[in-house]
């Protein structure tokens, strides 16, 4: 598995690519040291990012395997508001299954629905202390979005493991600011 990280907030930026990590702690590490960004909601730059910057092959990106992107927010997009779905729809053109985590009833339902590649991709949550328990739920919607050539197979206990210590790192920074993230995996073999 390998996992790329896109923050946004008035514009979007790499944290790092799908090529930079080779181990799980490597990646809590990084987005532990993470600061903390504020600002307005430019979903429509993250999603641009995530699609042109990450998802590519000269930064990690390999043929055949499936692309799941996870988009975590806690607000609406109020710049560049009109070219979010535009965005969205330019990376599921290119395969790219787009899973979205709404925390907070601050976000716009329609917007999630739109960003997401199918309405049952789309998860929300009451608030940041309740991400943590709502990992299992969101394991299932990024599995069931995986779909692998015949005689391969997913290990999801693995990826239930790598999420959860993920999420708990970002609970962690997420109790006092508001942190928006694109999360992009990147599934491989992992048999």
């Amino acid at each position: 598995m390998q996992i790329g990280l896109v923050l946004y907030s008035d514009s979007a930026s790499v944290e790092f690519y799908l090529e930079d990590y080779d181990s799980l702690e490597d990646v809590i590490d990084h987005i532990r040291g993470i600061v903390h960004i504020l600002g307005n909601t430019n979903t429509a730059d993250g999603l641009e990012t995530m699609h042109d910057d990450v998802f590519r092959t000269d930064r990690g990106d390999r043929s055949g395997v499936p692309n799941v992107a996870v988009l975590l927010t806690d607000g609406q997009a109020n710049i560049r508001s009109g070219d979010t779905e535009d965005e969205a729809d330019n990376a599921k053109k290119d395969g790219i299954s787009i899973v979205v985590i709404g925390v907070t009833a601050d976000v716009d339902m329609d917007e999630l629905r739109g960003i997401a590649s199918d309405d049952d991709l789309v998860e929300l949550i009451d608030d940041f202390d309740a991400l943590e328990g709502a990992v299992d739920d969101i394991i299932d919607i990024i599995c069931d979005t995986i779909v692998l050539p015949p005689g391969e197979y997913f290990a999801s206990l693995c990826l239930s493991f790598i999420y959860c210590k993920v999420v708990s790192v970002w609970r962690l920074q997420l109790r006092s600011t508001v942190f928006l993230v694109i999360y992009s995996l990147k599934f491989v073999d992992l048999s």
